[in-house]
């Protein structure tokens, strides 16, 4: 980021600089996102992690409206307690580090763009007018985010399901619309693309099959805050049962209720998609790179989803069979149960890693007099290579931004 930083505190924007990828990613929005801030503030990065609260906050926000879209007409009584639960997801401390680090400003918009094509689609009524918004979304989470380039077929498909008082045909264009956009866009993102620097193209190995569904069910499982790779994909299969049993019972059994499930199934989806992706794109590094907490804004969708659709599912079951329903709430409610200590503790250890990560760069900041005075030691306290710091150091201090910003 540095050389693009080096230009937006000079006020210029370098096209290239903007659209060049970071690892796998292409993150313009963000980009531009941090070239305003930095070139207000000569790169005080407090200001995008403010940044990244706004977003996460109004992804919180939305994620309220649309539980009270969908939710509370159908069971009123569960809708406030899956707005906490969004809330708890969302704001999680066991994401540490990702708090006190603006670089993942990238996942947070993604992650708000995502949530504001589920919030649209629960008031969708098949205009066109809502066909944009959901398109300008998608596209905004993937220019922000790689993850975000599902998002935009997964938009089509919800357009075909979603159940509006127009006929189905009627939506054939505007599903056919979301295709050409998908198809146009991801051909422009994928023009010149490269895997990350350092690693060779990761061809699908089929006798991986089995490492591949564990580490992305271990990402799916991940917000619960286990840190063993094997027991974190039991809670990401057992969300998934969650989301199937439940999801696909009361689609069937209960059409009034397929508006109030689709954005839920929508968010639950494109983590799976994800989910599926990183672990092609990272088995590589390990299973245990599954649980990183840099992943979180992005997995905290799954659980939410898998719980909304199986509450809803719980709450209808409940009407038409008490017994069998209350088993199941209460089966639910001792799941969490389970969870919520691990969640504890992983959150104290997210709480850790910020305070440890508040020390190195106060350690750092402190021995930096000049680029060349400064030590191999000093440089790794604030960047995972003292190599590439010490290379990048000069500019900010010629240009007198971030650690030689004027105080």
């Amino acid at each position: 980021m540095i050389p693009f930083v080096a230009e937006a505190v000079q006020g210029r924007l370098d096209g290239a600089l903007l659209w060049e990828q970071v690892n796998e990613h292409r993150t313009p929005l963000p980009k531009l996102v941090v070239a305003a801030l930095a070139w207000a503030t000569r790169w005080d990065v407090r200001w995008e992690n403010g940044a990244d609260f706004v977003f996460a906050l109004s992804a919180a926000g939305l994620l309220a409206a649309a539980l009270a879209r969908t939710v509370r007409p159908h069971a009123p009584a569960l809708a406030p307690w899956l707005v906490l639960l969004a809330s708890q997801l969302t704001f999680s401390l066991t994401q540490g580090y990702n708090w006190t680090w603006g670089s993942l400003m990238p996942t947070y918009l993604a992650t708000l763009a995502t949530v504001s094509v589920a919030w649209t689609l629960a008031g969708f009524d098949g205009r066109w007018t809502g066909v944009v918004a959901m398109e300008l979304s998608a596209i905004a989470a993937a220019l922000s985010f790689g993850a975000g380039v599902t998002l935009l077929f997964l938009v089509p498909v919800t357009i075909l399901l979603a159940p509006t008082t127009r006929p189905w045909r009627a939506r054939v264009p505007q599903a056919a619309a979301g295709v050409g956009v998908a198809g146009l866009l991801t051909a422009i993102y994928f023009h010149g693309w490269h895997p990350r620097f350092g690693d060779p193209a990761q061809p699908f190995a089929l006798a991986k099959v089995p490492q591949y569904l564990q580490f992305a069910l271990a990402y799916l499982g991940s917000p619960i805050g286990a840190r063993d790779v094997g027991e974190s994909a039991c809670w990401g299969a057992a969300g998934v049962a969650l989301l199937a049993a439940g999801g696909g019972w009361l689609w069937w059994t209960s059409p009034a209720h397929r508006r109030a499930l689709l954005p839920w199934l929508l968010l639950a989806t494109y983590t799976m998609a994800n989910a599926a992706l990183t672990a092609f794109g990272r088995l590589q590094n390990g299973l245990h790179i599954a649980l990183i907490a840099r992943y979180a804004p992005t997995t905290a969708l799954f659980p939410l989803g898998a719980l909304v659709v199986g509450g809803l599912a719980i709450a209808a079951l409940t009407r038409r069979a008490r017994g069998p329903g209350i088993a199941a709430a209460l089966l639910l409610v001792g799941a969490l149960g389970v969870a919520a200590p691990k969640h504890y503790r992983a959150s104290l250890e997210g709480v850790a890693a910020m305070r440890s990560l508040d020390a190195m760069l106060r350690t750092g900041q402190a021995c930096v007099t000049t680029c060349a005075a400064t030590s191999a030691r000093c440089f790794l306290d604030m960047c995972w290579s003292a190599q590439v710091a010490a290379q990048m150091c000069p500019l900010m201090e010629r240009l007198r931004f971030g650690l030689f910003a004027p105080r």
